[in-house]
Parts: C-alpha cells; sequence; structure tokens
C-alpha cells in the first residue's frame, strides 16, 4: 500500500485535478496508492467529480482545512509527499515533509531548488501525469530503505526549524484565507519545536 498525501488549497495553481489523474493511473498499474489531500479551495465540487469519473473516490480523501498539528499527523502517516503545483515561491508544504522525514515528489522548479535535491526528493521536468507516476515509482524504489532520519536531516542543514515551522504558519494562513475560516491565533509558543522523527 502506497499512501501519498498532498497540502495546499483546491485551487487551479495546485493541480488538484493533475493528482486524480495521477492517483488514477497508478491504481490502473496496480499500485495500492491513496491520496490525502489536506486543504480547501473552490474547485472541491469538481475534484469530487473527477475522482467519481476515475473510479478513484474510495482512494481518495478530502481533510479540508486542518490545523497544523493535525495536518503534521498527516504527514506522519505517508508514505511520501507528492504535489503537482504549477508555481511555488518556496513551498512550504514540501519542506515540512521533509523536515517530517518524508521523501518528496513535486514540480521541478526554481523556488524549491534551495532545499530539495535527490537525497530526499524526486522533481517531476513536466506536466504529463505519466511523468508524475514515473516520479512515484522511482521515489518509491529510491527512498525505500532510507530512514527518515536520514531525509530530515538533509533539510535540517539548510533550514532552522523555527524557520519552517514559522513559514508552515503561513501557509495554513493561505489556506483558511481560501477556505472563508478566521485565521488562528498564535504566538512564539506556537512554534512547532522538531525532533528528527524515529520513522514512518
Amino acid at each position: 500500500m502506497l499512501n501519498l498525501v498532498s497540502i495546499g488549497g483546491l485551487v487551479a495553481g495546485k493541480r488538484p485535478e493533475l493528482a486524480i489523474e495521477v492517483l488514477s493511473l497508478l491504481r490502473a498499474e496496480g499500485v495500492e496508492a491513496y491520496l490525502t489531500w489536506v486543504g480547501e479551495g473552490p474547485l472541491r465540487g469538481e475534484i469530487e467529480g473527477l475522482a467519481r469519473e476515475r473510479g478513484v473516490t474510495n482512494y481518495l480523501r478530502l481533510t479540508g482545512s486542518l490545523e497544523h498539528d493535525k495536518a503534521l499527523a498527516e504527514l506522519a502517516e505517508a508514505d511520501i509527499f507528492f504535489l503537482p503545483t504549477a508555481h511555488e515561491t518556496f513551498c512550504v508544504a514540501a519542506a515540512e515533509a521533509v523536515s517530517a522525514g518524508l521523501p518528496v515528489v513535486l514540480t521541478d522548479l526554481p523556488a524549491v531548488h534551495d532545499f530539495l535535491d535527490e537525497s530526499n526528493s524526486v522533481l517531476v521536468q513536466d506536466s504529463a501525469p505519466g511523468s508524475y507516476v514515473a516520479g512515484i515509482r522511482l521515489a518509491m524504489s529510491k527512498f525505500c530503505e532510507v530512514s527518515a532520519e536520514q531525509i530530515s536531516q538533509t533539510i535540517s542543514d539548510k533550514l532552522s526549524p523555527e524557520v519552517v515551522a514559522e513559514l508552515f504558519d503561513d501557509i495554513y494562513r493561505e489556506l483558511r484565507k481560501v477556505s472563508g475560516s478566521p485565521p488562528p491565533n498564535r504566538d512564539d509558543d506556537d512554534l512547532i519545536q522538531y525532533e528528527p522523527p524515529s520513522g514512518r
């Protein structure tokens, strides 16, 4: 079984419809794949409809907007962080995933080169569903014997836990804006203090 997790708004720029196509292809190729998408947005109805058309409703879970700690819990249950996003200024969610010890499959964008490389990710060169499927398959084989601690270490040398936590708070503020929920109050005590995970 392969548990994929995506974090981002259900908006055009994150291309959730492409994630559904990838999930469908993986299932068609015999991969027992499941996708959890954390985030809300105006495309929810369209994504639910596409999942029905592709026959993957039972393998897709749309959580809506989650508090930070609950999103971290979703990362802890996943095998790979996957996001076929069209553009990013940093992709905080991917940084958070690596910090949690997850390998990442993401669109190859200049914004992520500061913290994603061959030691923790597979970067996909184009937007074809089959290319993401190939990237996920490569990640499955490439990182199957790499520990969560090893993956987490690749980012701890580049970004401090405090910086990652602050940036990740920002993405949840944006997700709440999309969903219409008020942003949560926070102060310095709310920053997550990350420890290298003991395993996935």
